[in-house]
């Protein structure tokens, strides 16, 4: 029995270039190299469910000179979230981590709970909590979301605390897998 060798269909590639088509200002170049191309292929392909990482619901890194995903203090403010506001972490009195974003400007202070993650928008009432640690690369892609820094204090704390909470030792090497790209730390990490 002879396979066909056909990668895509008539009608997936009719589909595949109306959405690119549709999306040009949006698609990045690197999303049509190679690789991505063949992941895609494979996708249309198959019946099989993507696995899902605990980081996927994460946008990437933003580009300079774009909007945040989640905006805190209103349009009017846009601008002013980049350059005023810093991300900031602590335990609670349950020893779970607050992740929240001050205002240096105006003292405003924002709890970031998951919801406003899984939302993608700020949720102000939400009970929802992150627990006792959270992996070093949500903490950056949450800065990363709000295009707020946070400071080196901070990072030390989350990496030390997610150490802890993993390893039982807080100076414990945390795996690569776990840990932000240093692009996303230069850009993300207050100088």
């Amino acid at each position: 029995m002879e396979q066909n060798k056909v990668l895509l269909s008539q009608n997936e590639i009719d589909t595949l270039l109306a959405f690119l088509l549709d999306k040009k200002d949006s698609v990045s170049a690197d999303v049509l190299d190679q690789e991505n191309i063949d992941k895609l292929i494979f996708l249309l392909q198959s019946n099989e469910k993507q696995k899902v990482r605990f980081d996927s619901n994460v946008p990437v890194l933003q580009p300079p000179g774009s909007y945040p995903y989640i905006i805190l203090d209103g349009n009017e403010n846009i601008n002013g979230q980049e350059k005023s506001c810093v991300l900031t972490c602590e335990e609670d009195a349950n020893h779970f981590i607050d992740i929240k974003c001050i205002n240096q400007i105006t003292g405003n202070t924002f709890v970031i709970s998951p919801a406003c993650i899984e939302k993608r928008t700020y949720v102000s009432d939400s009970m929802s909590k992150w627990g006792t640690a959270i992996p070093p690369i949500v903490f950056d892609q949450i800065s990363s979301m709000l295009q707020v820094k946070y400071s080196k204090e901070t990072y030390q704390f989350i990496c030390r605390r997610f150490a802890k909470t993993l390893y039982l030792d807080e100076s414990a090497e945390i795996p690569s897998y776990y840990m932000p790209l240093e692009e996303s730390l230069l850009h993300n990490l207050n100088a």
